[in-house]
C-alpha cells in the first residue's frame, strides 16, 4: 500500500509495515490535526492472507490492530485488513484526518497485483503542492505499463 502524508508546509510517504508510519509520523514535527493521510490502493482483506508471524509483528507492539485481522479458511492463517491496520496506528498517532482506502488491488483489474497475476509489474502515486497557499492535490494512481 501506498501512504502519502500531506502537511500545510511538505508532502511526505510511509509504508504499511510496522514501525513505518509511526516512523513517519515522529518525523514530521507536527501536531497530528495538521497531517492529512491518503491511503492508496492496496490488496483488500478478503484477498491477503498472512501468516501468524505477520500479525504477532503488528499486534506485539499495537495490540488494538489484533481487530484487523480474521481467521482464514486455512488453519494458523489470517486475512489481514490493510487499511484498517493503517487507520489504527494513525489514530494511535492522533492522525484522525485519513482518506482513501478500499480499493483492491487484487480483485480490481485497473491494478498490478503479483498476487493475482504472479509477474512483476509497477504503479505509481503521487502528493504534491500545488499552489502557493499550499493546498495539497492528492492525485489518483496512475497504472504503468
Amino acid at each position: 500500500m501506498t501512504v502519502r502524508v500531506w502537511l500545510p508546509r511538505m508532502p511526505a510517504g510511509a509504508g504499511w509495515r510496522p514501525g513505518w508510519l509511526e516512523a513517519t509520523a515522529n518525523s514530521l514535527q507536527s501536531a497530528p490535526e495538521d497531517i492529512m493521510v491518503w491511503l492508496g490502493p492496496s490488496i483488500g482483506q478478503p484477498s491477503f492472507e498472512v501468516g501468524p508471524e505477520v500479525r504477532e509483528a503488528f499486534t506485539a507492539s499495537h495490540p488494538q490492530t489484533a481487530a484487523a485481522f480474521v481467521a482464514s479458511s486455512n488453519p494458523d492463517r489470517f486475512m489481514a485488513d490493510i487499511y484498517a491496520l493503517a487507520r489504527l496506528r494513525l489514530a494511535a498517532q492522533g492522525i484522525s484526518a485519513v482518506y482513501g482506502g478500499g480499493l483492491d488491488t487484487f480483485t480490481d483489474p485497473r491494478f498490478f497485483s503479483y498476487r493475482r497475476a504472479a509477474r512483476t509489474g509497477r504503479f505509481a502515486s503521487l502528493i504534491w503542492i500545488d499552489t502557493p497557499d499550499c493546498r495539497a492535490v492528492l492525485h489518483k494512481p496512475a497504472r504503468l505499463a
